[in-house]
């Protein structure tokens, strides 16, 4: 038999040292060659330079040099020994560790770091079943996570999984698009949904303009669903090929990257859909990019002060510094916001979350199930053996052959274990685990 375990680390409730320190563990847990450079968003700045993305990579390849000569960069060792199979998760809002470990096992203590919850076996299940229904996001039951998970799963990361693990994303992921076309009360809610109600409320609502800056999925649903109010919307992407696909399926206008801090100056709302390791816009840009060059903040204080842009930040990471003076809304600002917003969605809700932990615990029976072969192949290996002690001796009273004997006395034994053979229940293992059991006493 073998065990369950889901690490959770929530980035809401962890600073960015914790996050980059939890997933520079794990990443060495998954035995990875080179863990800083794959740490994306959690640690490493990737600057303005609008050759591409690229250039971030050489930033952090190069952050991984300068790493002690030991090579453990100050990470204790892990004793993985016992680990049978590992993936790690991560989306928007949270990491994640899934091991597959000898019944009664314990992750490795160096994995339960600060602010990790600790799930196991069917509570595992249930909460990877509710993260793909989005009912551990915070625009709950929204879609995007799916997207996030897939990702994950069909990169590198899936090449500890094993028999276990693989089961029980695949099942996962169709049990998930069952339930949601099932009992989903309707169109699923966002977190862009939700920052576009919150930039209603702007006074001068609808005759706005707005410039999104990313047009990954969550900028692009962004624009979406401005373009469908007739908000005037430009784009800018700091990869030009991916802005320009975007911007081509849209209709909408695709700004130069170096200049969209430019551009900002006429905009009533920004809105910041990257995931870049550190603020991409901070207060002090607001006086000192106008008029299309950087000018001396004095001069600017001088002048008629100008409003300033309603900043919607919807990095997992914050894409902005604070700004004294101006509307600045983040992900995290949204909680109590979208307790209110979906509260009747939520409701709707409900049988789909009681449908969720039904199946979970249906799933984690099966999965149980399959790592129950032991008992399985022990009492089929004794009734091998009982088959022969029979086979022998009838075959030396009556004469007859005895390989036609056998024939006969397997189908008989295939015959009895048919339903156990051919189906697995909840009670499929109990049965096995019997029959070995007596076996042995016998």
């Amino acid at each position: 038999m073998s065990s369950l375990h889901c690490l959770v680390l929530d980035y809401r409730d962890a600073s960015a040292e914790e996050r980059a320190a939890a997933w520079s563990t794990w990443s060495r847990m998954n035995g990875d060659e080179s863990v800083l450079p794959q740490l994306r968003h959690l640690s490493f700045p990737c600057g303005d330079d609008p050759e591409g993305e690229s250039r971030n990579g050489d930033v952090r390849a190069a952050a991984a040099d300068d790493a002690p000569d030991d090579e453990t960069d100050g990470i204790p060792e892990i004793d993985c020994s016992a680990v049978r199979e590992c993936f790690r998760l991560r989306t928007c809002n949270r990491a994640e560790m899934y091991l597959v470990l000898p019944s009664g096992g314990q992750p490795p203590r160096e994995l339960l770091v600060p602010g990790v919850r600790h799930l196991e076996d069917e509570e595992a299940v249930r909460h990877l079943l509710r993260l793909l229904l989005g009912l551990e996001s915070l625009a709950v039951g929204e879609e995007h996570i799916v997207a996030q998970f897939r990702e994950c799963y069909e990169g590198n990361d899936k090449r500890r999984c094993g028999r276990m693990l693989h089961r029980l994303f695949q099942r996962a992921l169709h049990l998930a698009g069952t339930l949601r076309s099932c009992w989903s009360p309707g169109r699923a809610p966002s977190i862009p949904y939700l920052m576009l109600q919150r930039f209603k409320e702007h006074p001068r609502w609808p005759r706005v303009r707005a410039l999104v800056v990313g047009t990954g999925a969550m900028g692009e649903e962004t624009a979406r669903l401005l373009r469908a109010c007739r908000v005037e919307v430009c784009l800018v992407n700091r990869t030009l090929r991916r802005g320009e696909e975007v911007a081509e399926r849209l209709g909408l206008p695709l700004l130069p990257w170096e200049n969209w801090r430019e551009a900002t100056e006429g905009v009533d709302g920004l809105f910041l859909c990257t995931d870049a390791p550190e603020p991409l816009w901070r207060g002090s840009e607001t006086e000192t990019f106008g008029a299309g060059k950087r000018r001396n903040p004095e001069e600017c204080r001088r002048e008629e002060p100008r409003p300033l842009p309603w900043v919607l930040d919807l990095g997992g990471i914050p894409q902005s510094a604070p700004q004294s003076g101006a509307v600045r809304i983040t992900v995290d600002d949204l909680r109590e916001y979208a307790g209110r917003l979906l509260e009747t969605h939520r409701k709707g809700l409900r049988r789909l979350e009681q449908e969720a932990d039904a199946t979970a615990r249906a799933l984690w029976e099966e999965l149980s199930g399959i790592y129950g072969d032991t008992y399985r192949r022990l009492a089929l290996a004794r009734a091998k053996q009982v088959v022969r002690d029979r086979v022998e001796r009838t075959a030396k009273k009556t004469g007859a052959d005895p390989e036609v004997l056998e024939a006969m006395a397997w189908s008989v034994v295939k015959g009895v274990l048919h339903p156990l053979l051919s189906n697995r229940t909840s009670h499929t293992n109990r049965v096995w685990r019997l029959l070995a059991e007596t076996e042995r006493r016998s």
